[in-house]
C-alpha cells in the first residue's frame, strides 16, 4: 500500500475508477493465468502501461470481482503498483435487479482484503451462482440491498453509476423510464456517476440533466469518465469500441487514498475535473518560473536535526498550518530569503532578537528549486540579508511589516508613502516610465496632462479665431446684397416675362404690306430685347442660389467646428476640474445664428 504522507499535500492527478482485467468475460486480449509467475508476469505489463499512460490510480472493479480468491489478480497488481507509486481500489462491477439491470461500480479502500470481498459479492446472488459465467448473471438484489449488504459486513464503499448514458446505465432510456428511472437517479447510496463524454460534448435528454439542471433530475453528483477498459494494447480497440486501460480517465485533485476520494465526492466542483489538463496544471506549465517546487534546509551541526529538511511544495499553497513554536515563520522567513525579498529587516524569526541571538545561524544553509530548473539555486547562508545586486523573486510581507503599515494608518501621510511604495513595486518595468518612485511618476504624469491641457487649449484658440473670421466673412456678403436690390430684380424678371408674353399673342405670321412689316420689325426687336434682359436676370438668379450653396457650406462649417469645440471642450473641461478650473473661465465660443439664418431667408425669395 502506498504511504499516507503526501508532502505536498493535494495534487491533480489521472484516475481510471473503472478498470477490467483478463478476469472478466469480455477481455480483448489472450491472457494465459494459471500460475503464479504468469500472474505476476501480467501484473508487471498492467501496471507498465498504467504507468505509460499516467495514470496514478486505478479502481479494478471485474463484473461479479471473481469466482476463487486464487485467481484474483488484485494482490498482484497491489504489489507491482505500489513499486511504481500508483494506487490500486479494489471492486467490482455488478449488475442490480433495478430496472431492467442497472450496472453499478463498487469501489472498497485500497487496504481491503479481497477475501471480505469476495464474500460480500456471493451474498449478492443466489447460492452456487457461477460468478464469472459468460453471459455475466444478474444480481436478485437491488442497489439499496447490495449496499445494505456491504455495511453489515462493516466496511465503507463509494457507488458508482456505471456508463450511466449507455446500455444498462442509470440514464440509458433501454434500462429504465419514467418515474422508476428518476427514483432511482435520486438513490443516495450512489455517489459518482460514470459518462461517455464530457458535460460540454452532452446533447439532448443528458444535456437538460447535466447541464440545463432539469429539476427532476438535478442533485448533486460527482461527474467522472473511465475507461471501462477491455485491453492494456492501445491498438486493441480500433474495430471494437472498447477502450485501452487510461483512454478515458478524470483528473481528481486528492491524496491518493479512498479518504481522498471521498473528500474529492464532497468537494467535486473544485477537486473533479474532466477534460485534457486542469487549469491550475496549465498556468504552472507556462508559468515554471514563478513556483516553488522543494525547499532544502541543512545544518553544518550533525546532530541539528531539526534544520536538515526537505520540503516539498503544493504550486496551490495559501497557508501554513502549525501550533506555536513549529516553526511557520522560520520556513516562511527562509523562503523569503531564498527568494531575495526586500523586506529581511521585518523578518521576525532570521532575526538579532531570534535565531540570531546565539550567533550560530551562520552554521545553517539552505537551498531552494523552481518547478522550472531541475537544479536548486545557490546555497545562501541564513544569516544573510537582502542582495541589491540581484532580481527579488519572492514577494514576501512579513508579519511585523503588516502590523507596522496598519499602525501607519493614523498617521495619513507616512500611511499614504507606504501604500504608495507598494502600489509603485508592483508595477511593470514599462508603466515606471523610467523614474525611481511613486512621486516621480505623479510629477511625470501631471506635467504630461498639463502639456496635454496647454496644447488642447491651443487648438481650441484656434477653433475660435477660424469661427470669428467665418462670422464676419458673412458679415461682410450681408452688406453687399441686401433684400431691397433682391425685391426689384425678381419685379423686373416678372415684368420682364409679362412682355414678352403679350408681343408673342400680337406676332402676325404672314405680312402684307411694308407697314405690317415695319411693325413686325419693331416687335421683333422688342422681344429680342426682353429676351436679353430675361438672360441677365438668370444669370443674377444663378450668382444668388450660388451664394445660397456657399451659406449651406458655410453653417455645415460652423456646425462641424461647434461639434469639434465641443469634443475638445469635454474632454478638457473632465481634466480641468480636476485642477477646479471650470472651462468656461478660459474659452468661451459665442454663436449668432440669426445673420446667417436671415441671409437665408434673402436668398431663397429670389
Amino acid at each position: 500500500m502506498i504511504g499516507n504522507n503526501f508532502q505536498r499535500g493535494s495534487e491533480w492527478r489521472k484516475w481510471d475508477l473503472h478498470a477490467h482485467t483478463p478476469l472478466d468475460a469480455n477481455w480483448l486480449d489472450s491472457e494465459t493465468l494459471n500460475d503464479e509467475q504468469s500472474r505476476k508476469s501480467f501484473a508487471k505489463r498492467y501496471i507498465s502501461f498504467a504507468k505509460s499512460q499516467n495514470l496514478s490510480a486505478i479502481a479494478i472493479t471485474d463484473h461479479n470481482f471473481c469466482n476463487d480468491i486464487e485467481n484474483c489478480l488484485i494482490p498482484y497488481l497491489r504489489e507491482e503498483a505500489q513499486k511504481n507509486g500508483i494506487v490500486i481500489f479494489p471492486g467490482f462491477e455488478i449488475t442490480a435487479k433495478d430496472g431492467s439491470g442497472i450496472h453499478i461500480l463498487v469501489i472498497f479502500p485500497e487496504d481491503t482484503d479481497v477475501k471480505i470481498i469476495l464474500e460480500i459479492v456471493k451474498k449478492c446472488f443466489k447460492a452456487g451462482t457461477n460468478l464469472q459465467a459468460k453471459d455475466t448473471p444478474v444480481s436478485d438484489k437491488s442497489i439499496s440491498e447490495i449496499k445494505n449488504i456491504i455495511k453489515e459486513a462493516n466496511i465503507d464503499s463509494i457507488f458508482i453509476y456505471a456508463h450511466a448514458d449507455s446500455e444498462n446505465g442509470v440514464l440509458h432510456n433501454g434500462t429504465i423510464k419514467g418515474i422508476r428511472r428518476i427514483e432511482e437517479w435520486h438513490n443516495n447510496d450512489v455517489e459518482i456517476v460514470q459518462m461517455s463524454k464530457d458535460k460540454l460534448e452532452l446533447g439532448g435528454f443528458y444535456k437538460s440533466v447535466f447541464i440545463e439542471k432539469d429539476p427532476k433530475y438535478y442533485r448533486k453528483i460527482a461527474y467522472i469518465l473511465a475507461s471501462d477498459c477491455r485491453s492494456i494494447n492501445l491498438d486493441s480497440n480500433k474495430d471494437n469500441g472498447r477502450c485501452y486501460l487510461g483512454e478515458k480517465f478524470t483528473w481528481i485533485k486528492a491524496d491518493l487514498t479512498f479518504k481522498g476520494l471521498r473528500q474529492a465526492i464532497v468537494e467535486c466542483e473544485d477537486r473533479i475535473y474532466v477534460g485534457a489538463t486542469p487549469e491550475k496544471l496549465s498556468q504552472i506549465e507556462s508559468n515554471k518560473t514563478k513556483y516553488i517546487d522543494t525547499i532544502e534546509i541543512c545544518s553544518k551541526e550533525p546532530t541539528d536535526y531539526w534544520f536538515k529538511q526537505s520540503i516539498s511544495l503544493n504550486p496551490e499553497l495559501v497557508s501554513i498550518i502549525g501550533n506555536k513554536g513549529s516553526g511557520k515563520s522560520a520556513l516562511a522567513d527562509i523562503m523569503g530569503l531564498l527568494g531575495n525579498s526586500k523586506n529581511t529587516e521585518y523578518f521576525s524569526f532570521l532575526s538579532k532578537d531570534k535565531f540570531y541571538k546565539d550567533n550560530s545561524a551562520d552554521k545553517h544553509y539552505a537551498k531552494m528549486k523552481w518547478v522550472s530548473d531541475d537544479n536548486y539555486t545557490k546555497e545562501v547562508n541564513l544569516i544573510e540579508s537582502y542582495n541589491k545586486s540581484e532580481i527579488e523573486k519572492v514577494k514576501y510581507i512579513p508579519q511585523s511589516y503588516f502590523e507596522r503599515v496598519c499602525n501607519l494608518i493614523d498617521n495619513q501621510k507616512d500611511f499614504k508613502k507606504e501604500i504608495e511604495k507598494v502600489i509603485f513595486k508592483h508595477l511593470k518595468d514599462e508603466e515606471k516610465l523610467g523614474v525611481e518612485d511613486f512621486d516621480s511618476l505623479i510629477k511625470l504624469k501631471k506635467d504630461s496632462v498639463a502639456k496635454e491641457i496647454e496644447n488642447n487649449i491651443n487648438e481650441l484658440k484656434t477653433i475660435a479665431y477660424d469661427y470669428v473670421i467665418v462670422s464676419n466673412k458673412l458679415l461682410t456678403d450681408n452688406k453687399k446684397l441686401n433684400k431691397s436690390n433682391l425685391d426689384e430684380l425678381t419685379k423686373q424678371k416678372q415684368s420682364i416675362e409679362a412682355n414678352i408674353l403679350a408681343l408673342e399673342k400680337n406676332k402676325i405670321v404672314k405680312p402684307t404690306n411694308n407697314t405690317n412689316a415695319e411693325k413686325i420689325k419693331e416687335l421683333t426687336e422688342k422681344i429680342i430685347k426682353k429676351k436679353e434682359e430675361l438672360e441677365k436676370l438668370q444669370i443674377q438668379s444663378d450668382k444668388y442660389a450660388k451664394q445660397l450653396d456657399e451659406l449651406t457650406n458655410i453653417k455645415e462649417n460652423i456646425a462641424s467646428i461647434r461639434r469639434y469645440y465641443d469634443n475638445i471642450a469635454s474632454e478638457l473641461s473632465e481634466k480641468l476640474s480636476k485642477l477646479n478650473i471650470k472651462m468656461e473661465n478660459i474659452i468661451v465660443i459665442n454663436e449668432n445664428n440669426k445673420i446667417l439664418e436671415d441671409k437665408e431667408q434673402e436668398l431663397k425669395l429670389f
